[in-house]
């Protein structure tokens, strides 16, 4: 089994903004939500606040209110946007792989539908709408969730990004690769 993080790794660049872009443009309202989690990202980049706080802040601002099946399609037409580098069109050839990423799983799954994606989930009400995050798969949640439905070790896993080392225990090599810019 062959694992990966998505964003850097499978592509050349980070999807969530450019994600909330895609889903902004059908509402006013989101696309001034949109400026207040940009203003978010920076504070993220200067490490005023933690990435758990940034993306719980980018869904409740973003997402919460709307419906479950309206989110999943706008991420699905989002995913024919996505372009994957050398590495993710290899691996969107293989029958064995997972993927863990602190990106949303239901743009992922139309480019990788053979993978056992891993992704960050959202908290959805009985009646189909969006309450907020369960879990922003980032860091050491790739971890716990790995261990928690698999046995085995990886044989390789592929990051661009320090924080996922702590993959290395449930993987045979790790691979961190070059961000291509």
């Amino acid at each position: 089994m062959i694992g990966a993080d998505f964003d850097k790794t499978l592509t050349n660049y980070d999807t969530f903004i450019p994600f909330l872009c895609y889903y902004s443009t059908q509402s006013i309202l989101k696309r001034l939500g949109l400026i207040l989690v940009i203003v978010m990202a920076v504070a993220l980049k200067m490490r005023l606040v933690s990435n758990d706080v940034y993306k719980s802040f980018a869904v409740k601002v973003m997402f919460r209110g709307d419906h479950y099946v309206y989110f999943n399609k706008r991420a699905r037409e989002y995913s024919s946007r996505i372009e994957l580098n050398g590495l993710g069109q290899q691996m969107a050839r293989r029958d064995k792989l997972i993927i863990l990423t602190a990106s949303f799983k239901e743009y992922i799954e139309p480019l990788f539908p053979n993978a056992v994606i891993y992704g960050t989930e959202l908290d959805i009400d009985d009646k189909g709408y969006i309450k907020g995050l369960i879990t922003n798969l980032y860091g050491y949640n790739k971890l716990f969730k790995y261990r928690e439905n698999h046995n085995e070790k990886m044989t390789i896993f592929y990051s661009d990004s320090p924080s996922d080392l702590c993959l290395k225990d449930v993987s045979i090599e790790f691979k961190l690769v070059e961000v291509k810019r």
